[in-house]
């Protein structure tokens, strides 16, 4: 298989969320952008090449603050004594703080993530910089009132040309705009290996008929496998794909997993746990019992009781979140992006297989434009299988391998 050594470059490349204005933060970042002031010297060696935590926030004298204000935070954390609290007041763009290293140190083989919590819906940024200022950004979908854990991150935007073995600081970041508050608390700030080969998941959200009227048949072309989460309660339902669909699409190797009984959203529900519990009860009686162990949140919507829900009945959940990520450490948030236009995955796909990432797309109904961008974009995923640069793998394969 191919391995590449070079980065896809897209100075100011638009952000590639989970799902189409889910992020909450601004990306406008004008001249008075913390990241052009020349970093101070604070020292502090690097990972030396291994994996997990990074840094646990124990001691900030290696941080900086380059906007907003940096606390200790001892009532809460992840791992420690105490987690690091980041507020930006009204007159802030943003919060960052900023740690630099002794000498360059080599990122190129890992991903990093942290553990995160805040009072909103945040979209948390990692940036690694080399000492030319070039820089890679690493996002994570952060829901509130949820506990201090990690998130998974991947790639959102890549600025100038970043030599990731060479890189001299780090920061930690989240941009608000004007008038606006925020406080967040991080955590565990950590690394994981990315994969030997990119990696693509092709997943369908509510079981409409179109995954099998529209979708089947492309994928079926290309040999490429898929996912389809249903809403058990509404298999058969107008608009939806029946049992016997179900079994043929399973029959080619297609998983059946579940996306809870109804479309509710369980942040609303009095019983996560019983919603959940049904969608698996129906996928285990109707021969479906590999794909009972994976999980997408409906709406994308979640909070700790939906998560805990979750892990007690699934090995994989799946939220709204970045793609080209590196090994799964939290398996009930797996990152996933919805429905992409053409020029979205494709840069997507390229940066998957050029940093040796892992990226899951799903779309929700095939119409129209919806349909046309999915054949592109399964046309192009399909060549570049063949070209040895992705493998196109199921949840299962996700548990088996790329679990840290």
């Amino acid at each position: 298989m191919k391995r590449r050594t070079y980065l896809v470059t897209a100075a100011g490349a638009v952000a590639l969320a989970g799902c189409a204005g889910s992020d909450t933060d601004s990306d406008d970042e004008n001249e008075d952008d913390p990241n052009d002031d020349t970093p101070e010297d604070h020292g502090g060696d690097g990972p030396d090449d291994e994996t997990g935590t990074f840094d646990d926030f124990e001691d900030l004298e290696y941080w900086f603050t380059k906007q907003g204000t940096m606390s200790a935070d001892e009532d809460r954390s992840a791992v420690g004594s105490q987690s690091v609290k980041l507020e930006a007041s009204m007159s802030d763009r943003g919060v960052m703080i900023s740690r630099t290293f002794d000498s360059p140190q080599d990122f190129s083989e890992m991903v990093p993530g942290m553990a995160v919590a805040s009072e909103v819906e945040l979209n948390p940024i990692i940036q690694l910089s080399d000492d030319s200022g070039d820089r890679i950004e690493y996002r994570g979908r952060v829901d509130p009132d949820l506990p201090l854990i990690r998130y998974n991150f991947g790639v959102s935007k890549i600025v100038g040309d970043p030599t990731l073995s060479e890189i001299t600081s780090i920061q930690i970041t989240t941009w608000t705009g004007t008038e606006k508050e925020r406080t967040f608390w991080c955590d565990d700030l950590y690394f994981v290996p990315r994969l030997e080969t990119g990696t693509v998941l092709v997943q369908f959200d509510y079981g409409y008929e179109t995954t099998y009227t529209e979708g089947y048949s492309v994928l079926e072309e290309y040999d490429v496998p898929a996912t389809a989460f249903v809403n058990t309660d509404y298999v058969g339902n107008d608009d939806r794909m029946d049992l016997g669909q179900l079994e043929e699409l399973h029959d080619d190797g297609w998983t059946i997993a579940s996306q809870s009984a109804t479309t509710a959203d369980l942040t609303e529900s009095d019983d996560p746990a019983a919603q959940i519990q049904s969608g698996v009860e129906w996928l285990e009686e109707n021969g479906f019992e590999d794909g009972a162990d994976y999980f997408a949140y409906p709406l994308g919507r979640f909070d700790e009781a939906a998560v805990d829900a979750v892990e007690s009945h699934h090995d994989l959940g799946f939220a709204n979140g970045y793609g080209v990520g590196g090994e799964i450490t939290n398996t009930q948030l797996c990152p996933r992006v919805g429905n992409p236009d053409v020029d979205d995955a494709e840069q997507l796909l390229e940066r998957t297989a050029e940093m040796n990432g892992l990226t899951t797309i799903y779309y929700t109904e095939l119409d129209d434009d919806r349909l046309d961008s999915f054949e592109e974009t399964m046309a192009t995923l399909s060549e570049m299988e063949s070209d040895g640069d992705l493998e196109v793998v199921l949840p299962s394969d996700v548990e088996e391998k790329y679990v840290f």
